[in-house]
């Protein structure tokens, strides 16, 4: 799909997100942040196997924030959870 300039159309993707000392919330992310989110959730998840595999995708940007949480980064997230291995895989791609 393209705008009026022939340029992609940002559309909106529902995604349903538990953030941690929330409730059950749906939020809104943008198509073009979806590779984030799911690097975020992985790094939340504990998932390194994941993690790695979403550091290898071209354009990811590993400083994205998510809104939902108090705009914490995949990195916020690996540092709460005193996890040298994601913190370290995330600040050697970064």
């Amino acid at each position: 799909m393209e705008g009026t300039r022939g340029e992609p159309r940002r559309t909106k993707s529902p995604r349903r997100t538990t953030s941690v000392g929330s409730e059950d919330e749906t939020e809104f992310v943008e198509e073009e942040s979806l590779l984030e989110y799911a690097l975020f959730w992985a790094v939340h998840e504990t998932n390194i196997s994941k993690v790695m595999a979403l550091l290898e995708r071209d354009g990811i940007n590993i400083n994205w924030q998510n809104k939902a949480v108090g705009n914490k980064t995949a990195l916020h997230v690996a540092v709460e959870k005193d996890n040298t291995t994601l913190v370290a895989l995330l600040l050697g791609r970064g």
